[in-house]
């Protein structure tokens, strides 16, 4: 089925500088870079296991169309993904630190490939850390460097120093949730751009963002769109995950 959406659109494709505050309003409570990342990093939804379904519209070269699908997610260490067309699954998505195992269930082949095989193919440097913070609606922060603006909107943005990617989060000042994120890749031309939106609390009056929409664009005439909504998110509520590739499946190249 379209490589399985083209790995559920490249696992939604799938988010430059550092070291200083800039203000752009005097209204607007001014925090040191520490203090507001500190202050962002307090919103981050945490778990240990997360658990939802989805329904997904996804506009490609390959598809477009609608799945429905199921996430299941051990935090830092596995994200499981399901999905189904009119009722039957048509495929799996395994992610691990380090690789990413598809398995397509009508072609009856499966595919297993690094980070950075995956990168290549979305145009931009991703790994799991990317996806895993992309799926619980947290920015994707540098460890050492993150330029803080504030605006006169009540928002923020956060510009992480990472890879060599230039990521722009615009962060909510009333909630201090993410609202976008821009990404773009130089070198590959890619440029992506996430939303956020439909906050609603989940476990422990936590907020996360039910819905989501992406914009893929290489330059060329075909931009990739993916829309997510979340349906009964659950956190730290253990269930199976199941990955086993039959004996009768073919393993085949991207």
């Amino acid at each position: 089925m379209g490589r399985l959406i083209l790995i559920i659109s490249v696992i939604f494709c799938i988010s430059c500088t550092g070291g200083k505050k800039i203000v752009d309003n005097k209204n607007v409570e001014e925090l040191s870079e520490e203090a507001t990342i500190r202050k962002v990093k307090s919103t981050f939804v945490t778990f240990d296991h997360f658990n939802s379904n989805a329904d997904l519209f996804i506009k490609t070269e390959m598809f477009t169309g609608s799945v429905n699908a199921k996430f299941r997610m051990i935090k830092d260490s596995v994200i499981w993904i399901a999905a189904n067309k009119l009722g039957f699954e048509v495929g799996r998505v395994l992610i691990t630190q380090d690789s990413v195992f598809m398995m397509e269930r009508l072609q009856r082949t499966y595919v297993k490939a690094s980070f950075d095989e995956l990168s290549e193919m979305a145009g931009m440097q991703l790994d799991f850390n990317f996806v895993q913070d992309f799926l619980m609606g947290n920015p994707y922060l540098g460890e050492t460097s993150n330029e803080v603006t504030y605006f006169a909107s009540d928002s923020l943005l956060i510009k992480p120093a990472l890879y060599d990617l230039k990521i722009a989060h615009n962060i909510d000042l009333s909630n201090y949730k993410l609202t976008s994120t821009s990404i773009r890749d130089d070198e590959t031309k890619m440029d992506a751009t996430l939303h956020y939106s439909d906050y609603k609390e989940i476990e422990e009056n936590q907020l996360f963002s039910y819905i989501r929409d992406i914009l893929l664009d290489d330059g060329s005439s075909e931009k990739r769109e993916i829309s997510i909504k979340f349906n009964n998110p659950e956190i730290n509520v253990e269930k199976n995950i199941k990955f086993s590739i039959p004996d009768t499946y073919t393993a085949r190249e991207f």
